[in-house]
């Protein structure tokens, strides 16, 4: 039981970052898509669109920075390739981690629909 915890965390610790980024991308697509659709103008979409997106933004750049801590963790714990793919885990997820931040960061500037 403990070994296959130990093992989810390896693997939680390598793909957590990139799945959460994933789920940026397509879901921060799919919420813009539909809150900005033909119907609505520019400036006409519901403040509730951008509300959500910083929600789901914040919510998963937590993901990715707990598997990057979970990454770090494996990385100095363990030996042998379950060690490497820490090291290389904690490298993923703080890149992924940027990249949902500035994923993000329009929202501070610009409105959702623009």
């Amino acid at each position: 039981m403990i070994a296959s915890l130990r093992l989810a965390g390896v693997w939680f610790g390598v793909l957590g970052g990139l799945a959460a980024w994933s789920a940026h991308l397509v879901l921060g697509f799919v919420l813009i898509s539909l809150g900005c659709s033909e119907g609505r103008d520019a400036l006409g979409a519901e403040p509730t669109i951008g509300t959500a997106f910083v929600v789901l933004t914040v919510v998963l750049a937590a993901v990715a920075a707990l598997a990057t801590l979970v990454a770090f963790r494996v990385w100095r714990e363990e030996t042998g390739w379950q060690g490497f793919l820490g090291a290389f885990g904690a490298l993923l997820d703080t890149l992924a981690l940027g990249a949902i931040a500035l994923g993000g960061m329009p929202l501070l500037f610009l409105h959702p629909c623009a």
